[in-house]
């Protein structure tokens, strides 16, 4: 009968002391919406730095801005959802 109450004793200090830990249980990651929208639409202002400069035309640059500045702007072609084509994978 000793061994059962000490046992009980044991047990029931053991289980008490258990809830006094300090291990803390971390909050999950909520509430970052704000911060993920701001990031997501601001502008990076150190991008990356490319070494090789876009590919330029200046002849072909200098006869659209003479054609801009005369009003013989090349008029787009008419392009219609029905016309082009697309390659979703699925059958032709």
């Amino acid at each position: 009968m000793d061994t059962l109450k000490l046992s009980s004793i044991v047990f029931a200090a053991a289980f008490s002391l258990a809830a006094c830990s300090d291990r803390l249980v971390e909050a999950p990651p909520l509430g970052g919406a704000i911060a993920q929208n701001a990031a997501a639409q601001i502008v990076d202002p150190t991008p990356e730095s490319t070494e090789t400069p876009p590919p330029l035309n200046g002849e072909r640059n200098n006869a659209a801005q003479t054609r801009y500045e005369k009003g013989n702007t090349i008029k787009p072609k008419d392009v219609k959802t029905s016309d082009t084509t697309s390659s979703s994978g699925g059958k032709p």
